[in-house]
């Protein structure tokens, strides 16, 4: 409904300066030799998928606009699973009503989680998760270094097959100093009141933050950092209070290469998780810590700590990728599932030719289960072969391999895949 809405109101405001518009269609097909991932009597199964999608970005003095939504229909020959529709989205809204006065932006996600991350990454270990948000930002200008922000926003969170949809209503206030052309200080106050739909099995909260922002961006580098204090209140317990903390650099170190820190300690929550998800997809220079939502659905509150490093790097014949990350997780009401994650991955990615490229990658997962004696260490690595037909169709073949490592040997397992597709992609095409 979220992106329905923001098309609609995308077309009928006549953007001026022109879209850029991209789609893609094609199959992949997937032979796996373990498909439902177990320890024992592993059974195999052929994977046909038919996937599509689009690009539109529009930009004018009014309107900014971005949607990104991709759909795969997934047919399991051998029935090991059922056939299944996946979808995923993002999109974003940002209409300017009074320049530096006025603005009120919609923004929708749509992605597949992980609802139990101590089970293999199977479809009955997965669910649709969609967090919609909306709402005004007022700017109050007073001489020209100081700025009171205020908005808020409306959320909507969805995650099929669980009783932990929700309504979100957040309230803001931000006092923004600009030391510089490049540099600016702000106090920051947030309020946000969580309403679950199903209060039985879930308890209503209030969040508050108060913190501290510097932010500094140049040709070269971009650098945020927040200090502050987080509180959740919840009806029958005590209130849960925590240090927030948050880091993001990235910095261009050449023309090819760049370096990136990001690191979080705070109090969250599988909602808070999405819109940060969210947030990411539609900003990628802003720097993310890996948010946990991706294989993390749970009622509790959480203390989250999180870090990581990232470098990559870009030439005419070789592209590269890296990084190494840590996460350390504290429940408040379900404590046997606090643990300590830390893992890493890298690709390398080799252009043999303008028609051909060969990539390799490998990551590593080791998540340690303090308060119960469990470890477990996921692995992925594969080989991959890209090779451009035309100008506009071009075939994958890759063999890759999923395995668990655990301290608990039923829960171990090895997934053997070989992947072979085939994609049309438009390219960038000027709206007529």
């Amino acid at each position: 409904m979220g992106a329905l809405a923001m098309t609609v109101l995308g077309l009928v405001n006549a953007p001026a300066f022109g879209a850029e518009v991209s789609y893609f269609y094609g199959y992949r097909g997937e032979f796996s030799d373990n498909i439902q991932r177990v320890a024992t009597n592993p059974q195999h199964d052929m994977v046909n998928v038919v996937v599509a999608g689009l690009s539109y970005q529009d930009r004018s003095r009014t309107l900014e606009m971005r949607l990104a939504p991709s759909v795969e229909f997934i047919d399991y020959r051998k029935n090991s699973f059922a056939d299944e529709t996946r979808l995923n989205l993002d999109s974003l809204l940002l209409w300017t009503l009074s320049p530096q006065r006025l603005t009120w932006t919609a923004e929708d996600a749509v992605r597949q989680v992980r609802i139990d991350p101590t089970q293999p990454d199977t479809p009955t270990n997965t669910a649709v998760a969609n967090f919609f948000s909306t709402g005004p930002d007022i700017y109050l200008r007073a001489g020209s270094v100081n700025t009171l922000q205020l908005g808020g926003r409306y959320g909507d969170v969805y995650v099929s097959d669980t009783n932990l949809d929700n309504q979100r209503t957040l309230y803001y206030g931000r006092w923004l100093y600009q030391t510089s052309p490049l540099t600016t200080l702000s106090l920051n106050y947030e309020t946000e009141a969580v309403d679950f739909d199903d209060k039985l099995s879930n308890v209503n909260f209030q969040r508050r933050d108060a913190f501290f922002r510097i932010q500094t961006r140049t040709s070269q580098s971009d650098f945020s950092l927040d200090a502050g204090k987080s509180t959740i209140s919840r009806d029958g317990t005590s209130d849960a209070e925590a240090t927030l903390a948050r880091l993001s650099w990235n910095r261009r170190l050449n023309a090819e290469s760049t370096f990136g820190v990001a690191a979080e300690s705070s109090l969250s929550d599988t909602g808070s998780d999405l819109a940060s998800t969210a947030a990411s997809a539609n900003n990628p220079g802003q720097g993310t810590t890996g948010s946990v939502s991706q294989n993390l659905v749970t009622q509790d509150i959480f203390r989250a700590k999180r870090g990581e490093i990232s470098y990559s790097r870009f030439s005419s014949r070789l592209k590269t990728n890296f990084r190494v990350f840590a996460r350390s997780l504290e429940f408040q009401a379900t404590p046997t599932n606090d643990r300590d994650e830390a893992g890493g991955e890298v690709s390398i990615g080799y252009f043999y030719s303008s028609a051909m490229s060969i990539d390799l990658f490998y990551s590593r997962v080791r998540a340690d289960y303090r308060n119960q004696t469990l470890v477990d260490a996921d692995s992925t690595v594969g080989l991959g072969v890209t090779r451009l037909i035309t100008r506009n169709v071009s075939t994958v073949l890759r063999v890759q391999q999923d395995q668990r490592e655990s301290t608990n040997a039923t829960r171990e397992f090895v997934d053997n895949r070989i992947i072979f597709s085939v994609t049309y992609s438009s390219g960038l095409l000027p709206r007529r």
